[in-house]
């Protein structure tokens, strides 16, 4: 598969989780907090906001509560 595919994740974290989602070469992803407060790569966000990240060699989410959000992986 090319990299021009979507990876769409849907995840609930409890507070004391943590994911990290390693990226390869041109790929990007948008990051769409449903519920909760997490934190993306030490940027804070809470319901309803989203973020974009490019060119970064991992995306690191950590809930500082339990959180809902989806992940986008795209191709850039």
């Amino acid at each position: 598969m090319g990299e021009d595919h979507v990876n769409l994740y849907a995840s609930k974290l409890n507070a004391d989780a943590q994911v990290t989602l390693p990226l390869s070469d041109k790929r990007g992803v948008w990051v769409q907090v449903v519920t909760g407060l997490v934190t993306v790569n030490d940027q804070p966000l809470e319901s309803g906001d989203g973020l974009a990240l490019a060119e970064v060699p991992e995306v690191k989410i950590s809930p500082m509560e339990n959180s809902e959000f989806l992940l986008f992986d795209m191709g850039l």
